[in-house]
């Protein structure tokens, strides 16, 4: 088609990053234009009526085709997008023309992938960046079923190390915490006024009639009297 009979125009408020010398990232594409407005289009707008919509200060800003190309006897397509399109629509109007800005539905780009698309056909990435995958379209794709498979690993090794505190901390408990894996403390001699802590592991027998005392590291082991020496009060196995 002939270029020179349309004209493009958008703020620049839509243009949120530089592009720097070197290699481009589609992430850094997105970032420049991330907002995926639409395209509007006002067929046939003269000349004379062009000329005079640039002529307004709320379009100095604005990034434009060569304005150059203009002439009065003209007739142009202008072309903005869904953002800036109300605003071109009333300026139109207040300059005399009668034409309308209307989606332009002869491609599926909008402001976002027109960029990716451009960039992917027309600036050919290093053979360095695509080795490294930083490249638009070049590098291999995973294949499919490869992040899934990937993502299951993840899912895998998470529940096993999940499983693995989980029984720790219930050992941990099960060791560490009072009165879980034993009676209730018994009391062996009233005459003696004593009783037993909650024990932890194990349990010693304290006479040969079967009765028990329980113990942990800082419980007092207790029995009849008849389970203590003479001399010194130590329990006899």
């Amino acid at each position: 088609q002939d270029t020179t009979s349309y004209f493009s125009m958008f703020s620049r408020g839509g243009f949120r990053y530089d592009l720097w010398p070197g290699n481009i990232t589609r992430d850094e594409l997105i970032t420049l234009s991330p907002f995926h407005n639409n395209f509007y289009i006002a067929r046939g707008v003269s000349g004379v009526h062009l000329l005079a919509l640039l002529q307004m200060s709320q379009y100095s800003s604005f990034s434009k085709s060569n304005t150059t190309i203009i002439v009065a006897s003209g007739s142009y397509d202008v072309i903005t997008d869904s953002y800036d399109s109300a605003g071109v629509q009333r300026s139109l109007q207040a300059v005399g023309s009668s034409k309308q800005m209307v989606r332009d539905q002869s491609s599926s780009l909008d402001t976002t992938t027109i960029w990716l698309s451009f960039v992917s056909a027309n600036w050919a990435c290093s053979t360095a960046a695509c080795n490294t995958c930083e490249c638009m379209d070049s590098c291999e794709k995973p294949k499919e079923g490869e992040n899934d498979s990937e993502s299951l690993l993840v899912l895998a090794i998470s529940i096993t190390i999940a499983v693995t505190v989980f029984v720790a901390i219930g050992a941990i408990v099960y060791l560490m915490a009072p009165c879980i894996n034993d009676k209730q403390p018994i009391t062996y001699s009233d005459e003696l006024g004593m009783s037993v802590a909650c024990g932890m592991k194990g349990r010693i027998d304290a006479n040969n009639n079967n009765s028990s005392a329980v113990m942990n590291d800082d419980a007092e082991i207790v029995g009849d009297d008849d389970d203590y020496d003479d001399d010194g009060g130590e329990l006899v196995a």
